[in-house]
């Protein structure tokens, strides 16, 4: 049953994927030439790709996805998820469980970005906030912000910009 669940939830993956192809154009840098060619191949990570010949080496893979905005990353969750609920839509009670948890992740240290580093301590750090919404009844995340956070005086005042 676990594998046709999953085979089920990589299909689901898959239908998304080639939905936010067919109008990749919405969510690229630069939709004239953005994914218009295709690559070279390389044998870097073909075991995630299952040995495809069309999969990409790890810097070719980088550098493509930095071509799609943010905007088409939450496309492709937004779509991911309400599709995945036709695999399963588990209710309690006639209500969908919630919960909503937030957390500070450090990141690369750069103290050039000053969007997200952080003047604490001797050296600093960069860090971004984030939260998150899970429906804990299908085990599934049904939302998610990355946000910055400003500090001033230490801890004691906290700002999050989204």
């Amino acid at each position: 049953m676990a594998d046709f669940f999953l085979s089920n939830l990589k299909s689901t993956l898959d239908n998304c994927i080639t939905e936010l192809d067919e109008i990749h154009s919405m969510f690229c840098r630069n939709p004239e030439s953005d994914f218009t060619r295709n690559r070279k191949v390389s044998n870097e990570i073909l075991d995630f790709f299952e040995h495809s010949l069309s999969a990409p080496s790890k810097s070719a893979f980088t550098q493509q996805r930095y071509k799609l905005l943010p905007e088409g990353w939450d496309f492709l969750f937004h779509s991911f998820v309400n599709q995945c609920r036709t695999l399963s839509d588990n209710l309690y009670n006639s209500y969908r469980l919630l919960a909503c948890d937030g957390s500070d992740v450090d990141i690369s240290r750069n103290p050039a970005d000053e969007r997200t580093f952080i003047h604490e301590g001797k050296k600093g750090y960069n860090a971004i906030h984030i939260n998150a919404l899970y429906d804990t009844t299908n085990k599934t995340y049904c939302d998610l912000s990355f946000d910055v956070i400003v500090s001033f005086i230490g801890n004691k005042i906290r700002i999050l910009f989204v």
